[in-house]
């Protein structure tokens, strides 16, 4: 685990339509931890805040990089308390790996629309790019009836979604027999599209967890698979986003 650098997308899932949408980047550093608000990414935070969105009291809506010796509170509270620490080794991880932890888990509270999804950083090239992700909307598709053939290691089939009212760039996730399990996170999706349209991809089974968690009952491996395979920050072609 790299103990330096460590870097988590936070992500506000609309109540109401269930949409995501970048609202900031979490990092940590050498010499601390910085949260910036996000502006420049499609579903960011000012599309957030036309559809709804309450700014977080410590950051507002300043174009700003805030910075703290130790991780700011309103995320800390979302790490374990002390008599819970096993949960790090649990998931692999060491006590101080606290983005590690929040990405993981999704940091999540009971009742909380707030999650934390694995940073992509536009132009890495394949051999650095390996990205973990939750399959999103599990619970409305085909993955419970097709369970027994998700084990980790087991490879799945990516495809565009042309024709999604939702999202312009809509993945599905596939089975090996072709159930569809659900969608690659819309936060991700307008990274990958080209990539999945030209076969230039790997991605299997990373875990399955708990049914009472529909939300991480399925993490996805992916990668690229060309060594000179870049992603673009938006990809050629889109010109425009579906609304939310």
């Amino acid at each position: 685990m790299n103990k330096d650098v460590a870097e988590a997308l936070l992500i506000w899932k609309h109540p109401v339509e269930r949409s995501r949408f970048v609202i900031g980047r979490l990092k940590r550093h050498a010499a601390g931890y910085t949260f910036q608000n996000e502006f420049d990414e499609p579903y960011s935070l000012t599309e957030a805040l036309a559809s709804g969105f309450t700014p977080l009291d410590p950051f507002g809506a300043e174009k700003k990089v805030f910075r703290s010796d130790s991780l700011f509170p309103i995320f800390a509270r979302r790490l374990p308390p002390e008599w819970r620490r096993e949960e790090y080794t649990r998931l692999g991880l060491q006590e101080d790996d606290d983005i590690e932890y929040l990405v993981k888990t999704g940091g999540r509270m009971t009742g909380d629309t707030f999650e934390f999804l694995d940073s992509v950083q536009a132009g890495e090239s394949s051999t650095e790019l390996r990205l973990d992700f939750p399959v999103a909307g599990w619970r409305y598709y085909d993955g419970e009836k097709v369970l027994d053939e998700l084990k980790p290691g087991t490879s799945l089939r990516l495809e565009l979604d042309k024709n999604n009212e939702h999202d312009s760039s809509a993945i599905r996730i596939l089975s090996p027999s072709g159930a569809l399990l659900g969608y690659v996170p819309r936060v991700y999706s307008w990274y990958f599209d080209d990539c999945i349209e030209e076969q230039r991809y790997q991605s299997e089974v990373k875990a399955v967890g708990p049914q009472s968690d529909p939300q991480l009952r399925m993490m996805v491996c992916f990668q690229l698979s060309e060594r000179d395979a870049r992603l673009r920050r938006v990809p050629e072609g889109l010109k425009t986003l579906a609304p939310a």
